[in-house]
């Protein structure tokens, strides 16, 4: 099909040049009289009446700059007046912008080869550009994975529904319309869709900074029900009022509400590693083996005092990720752990001790003092005892122990009668949300009891281990009652 405008007789090239002529003096004119201030002259109703009239012209106007495009793009002529394509034209002398060049060729081209009756009702001010671009938008999508031949049987008919509805309804109703339109042009196809965005779906985690990137997709389905869940947690901590201070803006300002825009990514995140903890922590995965699913972190208790972190395993990938000590002091806090009575190594064909001690063969002790010797001369005896530790990451596993040290469930609520909620200064984060924090550290002496525990959420969590926070118990308060500790924020040090 092509676009075919009638014919106007007598000599239609210079009755096309004088009308197009008359045209700029007009707007010229209209231009100079609202620069003066015409408009303000004009009454309420009237002026209404007036800028309706000028948006239809000028659409209508639009309706004729697009068809003349593609006929000056299918002309061949621009090679001769020194522009290599049709875009290089718009964006001269038409001062067109590069998309806008896109869309006009684009627009143009299908509308005189694929949609010649949209083109001519858009001329006869039947139809709105709107309402063009919604129809064309629509039917290329709902048609795009027949064969060419039934294509076109099927465009055709749907060009006459969407157009028979833009004559009288507004565009929203167009474009609601042709989403629509596929399940009917392409019912097979839109069948298919469904069935290969279940089959499509990935999630992927990639290793970014001192986090991970998440990234997938998702069906539509799954995406409504993940994002269901997710903001039934963010709306009940924003009706709870447990958000912390630095989550949730004071006011309801333009720009209170622009930064609760801007947090929404972040309270999603939140949200969903809320969710997974629920999971994990009130046994809805089941078990496997008779174990539950647990999150694994590798702790060598010499190596967290020396500094030197742990291994959290993240599932399907072959390496740990290295916390630093005071992530994993952070994290047994409301973890469960299990000793293990390790071994090292004694070298070749070396079974070592199995009472819990560490043995080394005479080679091995002979290399290790060669090597501490060295180190100490060098850098000092702390710095040897570092690299030592070092040295000893390779332990053999003898016997695992019993679970212990965690909060139990009846501390657990009596911490929670207590503290209320995260009891951080200012913070009111609900005790749901809260881990149950040793004030002197467990592997330091702390005893798992209510007077060197206390309830804090994943952020002040942070703050106390990673941040530098410290907990003192406050002078005068029973530990049995609320308020009993104080918080210090860390010394910071000037910067050279």
């Amino acid at each position: 099909m092509s676009f075919d405008p009638p014919r106007t007789p007598g000599n239609p090239g210079g009755l096309l040049a004088t009308a197009v002529a008359d045209l700029e003096d007009a707007v010229a004119r209209l231009a100079e009289l609202t620069a003066d201030g015409a408009l303000v002259e004009v009454p309420g109703a009237a002026l209404t009446r007036l800028a309706e009239t000028l948006h239809r012209a000028l659409d209508r106007g639009a309706a004729v700059a697009t068809v003349a495009t593609g006929v000056v793009h299918d002309s061949g002529t621009l090679a001769a007046d020194g522009f290599a394509s049709t875009k290089a034209w718009l964006a001269g002398p038409c001062r067109k912008s590069e998309t806008e060049s896109k869309v006009l060729v684009a627009s143009s081209t299908a509308l005189r080869r694929d949609y010649p009756a949209t083109a001519g009702a858009w001329l006869a001010g039947d139809v709105s550009g709107g309402a063009v671009r919604e129809i064309t938008r629509g039917i290329t999508l709902a048609v795009r994975a027949l064969p060419v031949a039934e294509r076109a049987v099927q465009a055709g008919r749907a060009e006459a529904v969407l157009l028979d509805l833009a004559r009288r309804s507004p565009v929203a109703d167009v474009a609601r319309a042709g989403k629509y339109l596929r399940f009917v042009a392409d019912p097979d196809g839109a069948r298919q869709a469904q069935l290969d965005a279940y089959d499509d779906q990935q999630l992927t985690l990639t290793p970014a900074g001192a986090g991970f990137q998440l990234s997938g997709y998702l069906d539509a389905e799954t995406a409504a029900k993940l994002t269901t869940a997710l903001d039934g947690i963010v709306d009940g901590w924003h009706r709870a009022g447990s958000l912390t201070a630095e989550d949730q803006p004071g006011g309801h300002g333009p720009l209170d509400g622009l930064r609760r825009r801007q947090r929404r990514p972040h309270l999603l995140a939140l949200a969903l590693g809320h969710l997974a903890t629920r999971f994990l922590d009130d046994g809805l995965l089941g078990t496997r083996h008779g174990v539950k699913p647990h999150v694994a972190l590798t702790v060598d208790a010499d190596h967290v005092i020396a500094g030197l972190g742990g291994e959290l395993l993240i599932p399907g990938r072959e390496q740990p990720v290295l916390l630093p000590s005071e992530s994993i002091r952070r994290i047994l806090c409301d973890a469960d752990l299990h000793p293990v009575i390790t071994t090292r190594p004694t070298g070749a064909g070396g079974c070592g001790r199995t009472d819990g001690r560490d043995s080394v063969s005479g080679t091995d002790a002979y290399a290790a003092g060669t090597a501490d010797a060295d180190a100490a001369g060098a850098v000092g005896r702390w710095q040897a005892a570092l690299l030592d530790r070092l040295r000893d990451r390779s332990r053999g596993v003898l016997y695992l122990g019993r679970t212990q040290r965690t909060v139990t469930a009846r501390l657990r609520r009596a911490l929670e009668v207590r503290d209320r909620h995260c009891a951080f200064p200012g913070c009111h984060v609900d005790v749901s949300r809260t881990h149950g924090h040793h004030v002197r550290e467990w592997e330091d002496g702390g005893e798992t009891a209510i007077s060197n525990t206390v309830l804090l959420c994943v952020r002040h969590h942070h703050a106390v281990h990673e941040g530098g926070w410290t907990i003192t118990p406050t002078d005068g308060i029973d530990p049995h009652a609320t308020g009993c500790w104080t918080f210090t924020p860390p010394v910071r040090r000037a910067r050279p």
